[in-house]
């Protein structure tokens, strides 16, 4: 083989394998074989007593991070998953729910507003103040945890190739 050739097969492996490692999933093969997507986010909100015990896949968005003796709690307001397991974004919700890891999370890392997806056992429920009112939050074992990249706002100004215009180019297409 030529030098030219070698090099043909060595960029179409390294775009093979950069897709591929693209796809990676956030949470492990092994521990999304023991979830169970019978229980789903408002049946263990109703009754997490009645659940406590079964591994589940839940996800949304930071509200608090507080590092605590027994782990750090995370406070999440609930979201839909898509299939890529990441919460919807928008205004959808079941409710709010804590997840406990046993260790250290930095709360400047896993910050308000932060999407996460947690698989985990749920341990109950356990009540606290929410503003004025006491709140039962599901409580949730975390085994693992996958942290999303912020949300980034959209370039401003026209994309190169668009013509001028009086609106506002606040898009891409």
């Amino acid at each position: 083989m030529n030098r030219l050739n070698m090099a043909a097969i060595s960029l179409i492996l390294s775009l093979i394998l950069g897709t591929a490692s693209g796809c990676a999933p956030v949470i492990s093969n092994n521990l999304m074989q023991q979830i169970d997507p019978s229980v789903t986010f408002e049946k263990a909100f109703d009754d997490p007593e009645l659940v406590k015990g079964i591994t589940i896949l839940w996800g949304g968005d930071i509200v608090s991070t507080r590092n605590l003796k027994e782990g750090t709690l995370i406070e999440v307001v609930q979201k839909p998953l898509d299939r890529g397991k990441k919460p919807w974004r928008g205004d959808r919700s079941g409710g709010r729910f804590l997840a406990l890891y046993d260790g250290f999370l930095d709360g400047e890392i896993y910050a308000k507003g932060r999407a996460v997806t947690v698989a985990g056992v749920i341990k109950g429920s356990r009540a606290q103040p929410l503003d004025e009112i006491e709140y039962t939050y599901p409580l949730i074992s975390i085994k693992e945890i996958h942290l999303w990249p912020p949300l980034q706002d959209p370039p401003f100004g026209p994309p190169p190739h668009h013509p001028p215009g009086p609106w506002p180019y606040r898009y891409w297409w």
